[in-house]
């Protein structure tokens, strides 16, 4: 990818735990934007702060 390109962008369902964690982590760390979609806000934003500290 070149600095002018947008990061391509998936979304996670699930996003906040197990598998979808998984992937999410997976998918942003190889270069995607990683939008994490789950029921619970407050799980969701601990989730993207772990995956945000990770990387």
């Amino acid at each position: 990818m070149t600095p002018e390109a947008p990061l391509p962008v998936v979304l996670v369902t699930g996003g906040n735990r197990g598998i979808g964690l998984e992937i999410a982590a997976q998918l942003a760390g190889t270069g995607y934007h990683a939008v994490v979609g789950c029921r619970d806000q407050a799980k969701g934003e601990a989730a993207v702060k772990g995956l945000r500290e990770a990387w």
